[in-house]
């Protein structure tokens, strides 16, 4: 998250990070991604993409985030 924020820094892009974990985690980030008082503008999630066959290529919490969110969702492998 410290790269992130360096790099945001760099280029004058206003950074805010969240790191948000647990059993529910793609709930969890969901709630407070669609939540109009955090104004979340995008949401970046990695991917291990673990499961197969449906989750070849994201994980199942990077699946969930990217079908529920509002904000516009990247995810990274």
């Amino acid at each position: 998250m410290s790269v992130a924020e360096k790099k945001a820094e760099r280029n004058k892009v206003k950074f805010e990070g969240v790191v948000i974990g647990g059993h529910s985690s793609g709930t969890d980030l969901t709630t407070f991604a669609n939540n109009p008082a955090n104004r979340i503008d995008q949401v970046f999630i990695g991917s291990r993409g673990m499961g197969f066959p449906k989750e070849l290529f994201f994980g199942t919490t990077s699946n969930f985030v990217l079908h529920k969110a509002k904000a516009p969702v990247t995810v990274v492998k």
